[in-house]
């Protein structure tokens, strides 16, 4: 006794499947065994018995970016083993298993021929399989496009053409808009390969993509493109750009706007062109002139139009030139100080033509356009301003500068001399400790003298005071104004205080020393430093370079410095005394050799 088990059988061209739709069983025999007896052979005939048809379902030919989708019958208590190979490999590779279920889903496979296998083993045990042949096919190339911009008459129709030929019975030509809508399109093969989009509407216009299809509906990559419908609503306005002064010898650039496919031309007025002047390129947006000899006005045409539209729009630009007049800018002072912060600028206005100021260095005009006019500067640095001369298009051709120079800051100090009420006269240098610059120009004058003594001013401005002879110490004091020549209105005030004593006075400072080692006189001594023993005492010589400084002054100063002997002369010193004192006494002594 044997037993036979169908095999799918399958050609091995894959040209065609042999699917057998009805398994048939094989007549089995069986002996029956009774008690007592044998019975003879008994026969039955399961032939009409149908098994489950197992096929494969799915679509065998399809794009390269599709997923592979096949499915075969969902059988109760059956079990289910795909595999898949390419048949593009040499050799020909083994089966390599993939899904367990009764669909299978297969992506990322480049374009190719594959072969899929199902096997299902039945839940009585039996096994059956299917196979099925899978192409994928690559997307056609991207149409290439001569350009991505369309402007088309309403009603005409769009022609696109196409910088390579296509075979028509196998491709087919769409063009989807922004929200998803398809227009099939016409192609035809003449001279030049073009895509046909009819009766183009208004309403149509907008950005667009063109696609190629295959016969497998496999679609290329989009080429975009915008589509201007043209009606005299919406052709945009011709723009000849803006009206120029130009000087006479400058070079005439005309520059309408930009057509953006529409056409446009340059012309000008007859007589105009007759007199010699010409427009190097006529047909396109940008063209440099010539022939301009003489200043005056000229115009430009500048018109766009769609002529199978029947469409012009017009612009004109008007042109000015003008000559350089014969005179030059001219201000009223090369320079001037800056005192209070406004200063009055003046100029000579042109004949011809206008004038302004202009600076680059900060402050503000009053009119910049008046040759008279305040200028209001805050600043510390020199600043120059200047009057510059325009006529039409021939801007600043000539300029005339003024600086503007800042005043040197200055400040006084009251000042504070100890002197010999015994002494004839002391001579005060109430400036030594004033900050003036050497540039600048002042006047100085008392303004309220001394109520004590008398006082002498000198050419130097170095002032001589006279004390009064009386027995006891006393103080004194005058007052002095430092004020700008250049700026009258900027002026200083500062008091000299003065402690006339007698010499047996505890703080008297002497007026001299004569270090010759005879013991008198020989270093700078005050009996007061007892009393004060943080006292400062600074020595300057005639240049104001400190020569000796020395805190908790111990009366020791031999004229020295640095343990050199200094020359002799006349020096300023002052004596800070500390502590329980917040007096400063200045004062000069002659240092004697």
């Amino acid at each position: 006794m044997r037993t036979e088990r169908y095999v799918h059988l399958k050609n091995p061209t894959y040209s065609q499947w042999l699917r057998p739709r009805l398994l048939i069983i094989p007549v089995f025999f069986v002996m029956s065994i009774s008690l007592g007896a044998q019975s003879g052979p008994e026969s039955f005939d399961e032939s009409q018995r149908e098994m489950p048809f197992i096929e494969i379902e799915g679509k065998d030919n399809i794009c390269e970016h599709e997923s592979v989708l096949l499915t075969v019958p969902n059988l109760e208590g059956a079990t289910y083993v795909w595999s898949w190979r390419s048949l593009d490999l040499i050799p020909l590779p083994p089966f390599t298993p993939f899904s367990t279920y009764p669909i299978m889903n297969h992506a990322g496979e480049p374009a190719g021929r594959y072969e899929y296998a199902i096997e299902v083993k039945l839940n009585i045990g039996e096994i059956v399989t299917d196979t099925i042949l899978v192409e994928k096919h690559a997307p056609p190339e991207a149409p290439p496009m001569d350009q991505t911009l369309f402007r088309v008459c309403e009603g005409d129709d769009l022609l696109i053409e196409l910088t390579e030929t296509f075979e028509q019975d196998t491709l087919e030509f769409t063009i989807v808009d922004t929200l998803g809508f398809t227009f099939i399109v016409d192609t035809f093969i003449g001279d030049t390969f073009f895509v046909d989009w009819q009766n183009v509407q208004l309403d149509q216009a907008g950005y667009y993509e063109l696609y190629v299809f295959d016969e497998w509906l496999c679609f290329s990559d989009p080429n975009p493109f915008f589509l201007d419908v043209l009606t005299l609503q919406n052709v945009p306005d011709a723009n000849a750009g803006d009206d120029l002064q130009l000087c006479m010898g400058e070079q005439l650039n005309l520059a309408a706007s930009d057509p953006f496919g529409l056409v446009g031309e340059w012309t000008q007025p007859t007589a105009q062109g007759s007199s010699g002047v010409s427009i190097q390129q006529t047909d396109g947006p940008f063209s440099p002139v010539s022939g301009i000899t003489e200043p005056g006005e000229y115009e430009f045409y500048w018109t766009q139009s769609v002529k199978p539209c029947g469409i012009e729009k017009n612009d004109t630009v008007v042109i000015e030139y003008f000559e350089i007049p014969n005179e030059n800018a001219i201000v009223d002072d090369d320079s001037l100080l800056n005192c209070e912060g406004v200063l009055v600028l003046g100029a000579t206005y042109p004949s011809v033509g206008t004038g302004s100021w202009l600076t680059v260095q900060g402050g503000d005009f009053s009119d910049p356009a008046e040759a008279v006019t305040d200028f209001s500067i805050d600043s510390d640095e020199i600043v120059e301003v200047i009057w510059s001369l325009s006529n039409g298009g021939c801007e600043n051709y000539t300029q005339d500068t003024i600086t503007i120079y800042p005043t040197d800051d200055f400040g006084v100090s009251d000042d504070n001399y100890i002197l010999d009420q015994d002494a004839d006269q002391i001579n005060t240098v109430p400036l030594a400790n004033d900050e003036l610059s050497i540039n600048d120009s002042y006047i100085f004058s008392i303004i309220e003298g001394p109520s004590g003594g008398e006082l002498q001013v000198l050419p130097d401005n170095q002032v001589v005071y006279f004390p009064t002879q009386e027995y006891t110490s006393y103080a004194d004091s005058y007052m002095y104004e430092i004020c700008s020549i250049t700026c009258p209105e900027s002026c200083e005030i500062a008091t000299v205080n003065l402690d006339v004593i007698r010499p047996d006075h505890p703080c008297w400072m002497p007026n001299f020393i004569s270090p010759n080692g005879d013991g008198d006189n020989d270093i700078l001594t005050t009996p007061c430093m007892v009393d004060y023993p943080e006292s400062t005492l600074t020595v300057y010589n005639r240049w104001g370079d400190v020569v000796y400084q020395e805190q908790n002054y111990s009366n020791d100063w031999d004229g020295t410095y640095d343990g050199k002997e200094l020359p002799a002369g006349t020096y300023f010193y002052t004596l800070s005394l500390a502590p329980s004192s917040e007096r400063v006494f200045e004062g000069y002594l002659t240092l004697i050799r």
